[in-house]
């Protein structure tokens, strides 16, 4: 039977609207297109989606309403309208129906508004999780014929707008946590590709912010896919590495399988993938860190592009991230399935079934 998922999402996509050949999906906008919005891409649009996923299928996007937004006091009322309050007062009210945690999602490059939206329902419908955040950064469509470098160079300028949508949202959920003080909501995230590269950009924007009131200390698990960023980025000061000790764990999921990453890393001239290998040095990283290597799992490349997305096609892997999500002892060797490296800490890779 087919499931119906909401995606609530914050994007700093150009929006358009409403053409007259298009049938109308909810409101007056029916989503975003592939270049940066307002402002360099620094203005932010707050909304939620509704996709129908068919068992063992893909999703289809069926609903896409935008919430309300006015920051200057025009008008006769004068009145200031914050789109996110609206979402994230929506949110609110899913969690206390649902399990109460949030699962945020940064999709990769090459992704239409569409697919980042599917593919964050995707991955909550397969990892467990009923309350989803998406955020849509225009990471170039294929079609669209944006190349490589200016994916990336959209990836790092989307920092900034990422940082302020993933701040407030925290904000919101950790003012909650206070006044309810057995509240025990987490926020998990999952980065694929080069939405690691969008991450990173992301903790260099919110430093100010993790060591003051605002610190993320509600952040519970980061799970890094098949990340497109240098494989030294959680040993170092400029990359992922500040946001590490704000989080309980962060596991890194890795492949020598990975044709994109392949591709990224001879074609593309760039260093060595973290999706690759994983941490280069792991025992320069936080104790907090952890790397699976997936590569045994994921078969013999067929579709180099579905090997990419072993997060959202791989039963073992999806069951390794469902359980890694659910987990919150401290022994993360104890997962089903997982074998540790006798030559390396930390390091473990997942068994055939």
């Amino acid at each position: 039977m087919a499931k119906t998922v909401t995606v609530y999402f914050a994007t700093n996509r150009m929006p358009f609207e409403l053409r007259a050949n298009q049938k109308p999906f909810f409101g007056s906008r029916i989503g975003f297109g592939p270049d940066p919005g307002p402002f360099d891409g620094k203005a932010l649009r707050f909304g939620r989606a509704e996709v129908v996923l068919e068992p063992g299928g893909e999703g289809t996007l069926k609903k896409v309403a935008v919430a309300d937004e006015k920051l200057l006091p025009t008008g006769k009322d004068g009145k200031i309208i914050v789109g996110s309050a609206q979402i994230f007062e929506e949110l609110r009210r899913a969690t206390m129906e649902g399990d109460g945690d949030v699962l945020v999602v940064l999709h990769g490059y090459a992704n239409t508004f569409e697919g980042g939206i599917v593919g964050a329902a995707e991955v909550a419908e397969r990892v467990g999780r009923t309350n989803v955040f998406a955020f849509c950064w225009p990471s170039g469509e294929i079609a669209a014929g944006l190349n490589y470098p200016e994916a990336r160079e959209r990836a790092r300028l989307s920092g900034e707008a990422i940082g302020r949508a993933f701040g407030a949202l925290l904000r919101y959920l950790d003012a909650l946590a206070k006044k309810d003080k057995a509240c025990g909501r987490h926020v998990d995230v999952v980065a694929h590709s080069m939405g690691n590269y969008a991450l990173r950009n992301t903790v260099q924007a919110m430093r100010s912010h993790l060591a003051g009131p605002d610190a993320i200390r509600i952040v519970d698990d980061l799970v890094l896919v098949a990340a497109d960023d240098d494989n030294d980025t959680l040993e170092r000061d400029d990359g992922i590495a500040p946001v590490v000790p704000f989080a309980r764990r962060v596991t890194v999921y890795h492949s020598r399988k990975d044709f994109v990453l392949q591709f990224a890393d001879r074609v593309k001239f760039r260093p060595d993938r973290l999706g690759q290998t994983g941490p280069k040095n792991i025992g320069l990283t936080a104790d907090n860190v952890v790397a699976i290597d997936v590569t045994d799992v994921i078969g013999d490349p067929v579709d180099g592009f579905l090997d990419h997305w072993y997060h959202r096609r791989t039963p073992q892997v999806i069951a390794d991230i469902r359980a890694t999500l659910e987990d919150k002892g401290p022994n993360p060797g104890a997962i089903l399935n997982r074998i540790a490296l006798p030559t390396a800490f930390r390091r473990y890779r997942l068994a055939p079934a």
